[in-house]
């Protein structure tokens, strides 16, 4: 009689660990992001925070979402940053 052993293909694993380090990363930074905000109370662009952690800046404020999210009224908008070409950032700060 053989015994059946299941074999997973690298990309499952690949994945499942992926997805695994992609949850544990996502905390981090929004750990970060929070640390980032606590010690600018003047507030931050999430560009600015970007540069900051050494992210996208869609990551950045993706983070900051799930932080709103997860406690409104812990980050709000104080404002606005003119950028070059008619683009403006709104700039984040921990509510007061």
């Amino acid at each position: 009689m053989t015994q059946l052993s299941m074999t997973y293909p690298s990309a499952v694993v690949s994945r499942r660990s992926g997805l695994r380090r992609a949850r544990q990363t996502g905390a981090t930074l929004r750990d970060l992001y929070l640390a980032l905000l606590e010690a600018h109370p003047q507030g931050l662009t999430d560009h600015e925070a970007a540069a900051l952690l050494g992210v996208l800046s869609t990551t950045a404020g993706a983070r900051r979402g799930e932080l709103m999210a997860a406690r409104p009224g812990l980050i709000e908008a104080c404002g606005r940053v003119a950028q070059p070409h008619m683009v403006s950032r709104t700039v984040w700060r921990l509510a007061r």
